[in-house]
């Protein structure tokens, strides 16, 4: 008789997995991700497909001449026609030799156990996440400034369903192919949304790989910090409003009032109130809610 396991699969288990990892100007991270990527523990076999989005620090061959390049086997295509990770993921994607596809960014670094956990829920599901942690890549003062999805499960987004994040998940060929891929005119974010809810609204199952630890790399300046949650926030407000008739939607407005009031009460007006790590936190939540506000106006959308 079969197991309980086998009666709950719905795809065999996977015994091949291409890693895609988008790149722009990536090669001083990069490195730290490859030796990382060379650490796993997973029994079965696997490629690492760099893909570069118009870099111009010579990443190509860079990918070329790594030291590395035959235990990973290690290749570089090239997708400078559109920019944005959803582009660079989709031609890395098409070039994958193997069924499943696993995900992952050049500034950050997955754990020994990464594409083992994944494969452990493959079978189960047609879409995986996993969570990230923030004080191995970064600066401590730094790691204060936000917080990520760490262990509990998947985040969401607009009061509506789970996505894995983009730079930790794992999905089948197949569905990736079901749904016509990543959203290419998403170029300033929320592309991991968007293919996870779609994903869903098709009927396919989306699951957590808790054991899929991905280390997370922060900005490490202000002014990086404030573009990237001014990026993050105009993102999700695109997303949010293209699926508001779905059943997504915005926060209550005490939410608002309550964010207002936050970025108020914890500005840092006097000179001895700025240092690096309350500047830093506030920051990033104000940066957060402008991205939001004025992502949501150029949809006509009010979204926080």
């Amino acid at each position: 008789m079969p197991t309980e396991d086998e009666l709950d699969r719905k795809y065999p288990r996977p015994e091949g997995i291409s890693v895609v990892v988008p790149v722009r100007n990536s090669i001083a991270t990069i490195d730290v991700q490859l030796q990382a990527l060379a650490q796993q523990d997973f029994d079965g076999s696997f490629e690492v497909v760099v893909v570069d989005n118009g870099s111009t620090d010579g990443i190509t061959s860079f990918i070329a001449s790594h030291s590395l390049r035959e235990t990973l086997k290690l290749r570089c295509v090239s997708a400078p026609s559109v920019p944005g990770e959803c582009h660079a993921r989709n031609i890395g994607i098409a070039a994958a030799v193997h069924s499943f596809i696993a995900c992952c960014d050049a500034d950050d670094a997955v754990s020994a156990g990464w594409l083992t956990a994944l494969q452990a829920e493959a079978t189960r599901y047609d879409v995986v996440g996993g969570p990230l942690e923030k004080t191995t890549l970064n600066d401590p003062i730094v790691a204060t400034w936000r917080d990520v999805y760490e262990f509990g499960g998947l985040p969401t987004c607009g009061n509506f369903l789970p996505f894995a994040q983009g730079c930790n998940t794992g999905f089948w060929k197949a569905a990736w192919d079901a749904i016509d891929g990543f959203d290419e005119t998403l170029i300033a974010g929320g592309g991991d949304i968007e293919f996870c809810w779609r994903a869903q609204l098709a009927g396919l199952a989306i699951g957590y790989a808790p054991g899929a630890l991905v280390a997370y790399r922060f900005r490490p300046s202000i002014r990086q910090s404030w573009r990237q949650v001014v990026t993050y926030g105009r993102g999700q407000a695109a997303v949010v409003a293209r699926y508001r008739h779905h059943g997504a939607s915005r926060n209550s407005l005490p939410y608002l009032y309550g964010w207002i009031g936050h970025i108020l009460l914890t500005m840092p007006i006097f000179p001895w109130s700025w240092n690096r790590s309350r500047l830093g936190a506030w920051i990033w939540s104000a940066g957060g809610l402008w991205g939001c506000l004025s992502g949501g106006a150029r949809q006509r959308f009010l979204y926080f």
